[in-house]
Order: structure tokens, then C-alpha cells, then sequence
């Protein structure tokens, strides 16, 4: 049980840092303010956030385990999967040369945590991702989330993205050098994303 319980942990936390790592609002957000010096309203924006993206991965959650208890549809679900990992992996490398990428809709707000919120409320894509990974993974039997699984999943999930955070947060400025490197913020993601929605695709189409 205690194997199953930290790899549930290990896959969250693994799979929720590589989605923070790609430039978006939140980490974005986070780098200006350290950049700027003001390290503690980042911190406090980073809880925030990712509380709220915590809140949301709970509803993901429970959106999945309705899904996959639907057997005669097991099928189609990840059928569909497949195309949104795909979809995700090529949105994620044509991406890359997009740096258009606008971080500061709240900074009229002085609360950090306040800030951290409302972009948390204002990314709901959150939402659909973590629906797409966790019924990947139970579709497929990577791993299957029951009762004493759930809380070491979402926990990891928590722990992944605010750790990814205060990374940049501890890397400051220096973080740029990577958030500009294509392959490490795009490409690499991107693959995973291709290589995840073609191993589904293929179990779909040969061997179901």
C-alpha cells in the first residue's frame, strides 16, 4: 500500500511540475515580482495560485472517477485522451515562439495572495488538463486512483506546482535563461504530451 500510495504522489508531483514549467500567466507573474525584488508578494502569489489550481485538480478529479466508472464508454474516453495529449503536445511546441504572454491583469491589487487567486480563478484550463492526465492514466490502468490514492495524488499535485514556483522564485532572474529555452519550456513538454497521446492512440486503434 505505501508503494502505491508514493507512487501516486511521484506521477502527481512529476507531471504537475512539467506543466508549471511552460511560461503562463502564473509562473510569468511570479518571475516579474522576484525580478522586481519583491520576493514575498511572489510568495504569496504562488500559495494563492496554486491553491486555487489545487481547488480545481479536486473537481478534475472527481469529474474523472464519474467518467471512468461509465464502462461502456471506457473506449471512447480514451480514444479522446489520446487526441488531447496530442492536441496539448503540438498547442505546446507551436508555442514556443509565441512570448506574448501577459502577467500583470492584477497588479493594481497589493495582495499578493489576492493576486494569486484571481489568477488561479482565471485559468481554468487547469481544469481540463488534469481530466485528460488522470483519466489517461486510469483508462489505461497506469494508475488507478481509489480511496487511500486520492489525497498522496493531489497533494503531489499541490507540492509539484508550488515547488516548481518557488523555484523560479529561488532562481530569480536567472530563470529567464531557461523560460526562453524553447526545448526546455516547450519542446520537451510537447514530446511527452505526442509520446503519451500516441502510446494511447495505438493501444486504442491494435489492442483493444
Amino acid at each position: 500500500m505505501l508503494g502505491e500510495i508514493l507512487l501516486a504522489f511521484g506521477i502527481a508531483l512529476l507531471i504537475s511540475a512539467v506543466g508549471t514549467l511552460p511560461p503562463a500567466t502564473i509562473n510569468i507573474a511570479v518571475l516579474q515580482l522576484t525580478i522586481r525584488k519583491r520576493r514575498k508578494i511572489a510568495l504569496q502569489l504562488a500559495i494563492g495560485a496554486a491553491t486555487i489550481d489545487f481547488i480545481y485538480t479536486i473537481i478534475s478529479l472527481n469529474i474523472s472517477e464519474y467518467l471512468t466508472q461509465k464502462e461502456s464508454l471506457i473506449g471512447l474516453f480514451q480514444l479522446i485522451t489520446s487526441i488531447l495529449f496530442i492536441v496539448l503536445g503540438l498547442a505546446s511546441i507551436f508555442s514556443s515562439g509565441n512570448k506574448n504572454i501577459r502577467a500583470d491583469r492584477f497588479k493594481i491589487i497589493q495582495s499578493g495572495w489576492v493576486r494569486g487567486v484571481l489568477l488561479g480563478l482565471f485559468n481554468p484550463l487547469i481544469m481540463p488538463f488534469w481530466i485528460t492526465v488522470i483519466t489517461y492514466l486510469q483508462v489505461n490502468e497506469w494508475l488507478v486512483l481509489n480511496g487511500h490514492k486520492e489525497w498522496p495524488f493531489l497533494i503531489g499535485t499541490f507540492i509539484g506546482e508550488i515547488g516548481m514556483l518557488l523555484l523560479i522564485i529561488r532562481l530569480g532572474s536567472s530563470f529567464t535563461k531557461y523560460s526562453e529555452n524553447r526545448w526546455i519550456a516547450f519542446i520537451v513538454p510537447g514530446i511527452i504530451f505526442l509520446v503519451l497521446g500516441g502510446i494511447s492512440l495505438v493501444q486504442y486503434l491494435f489492442l483493444a
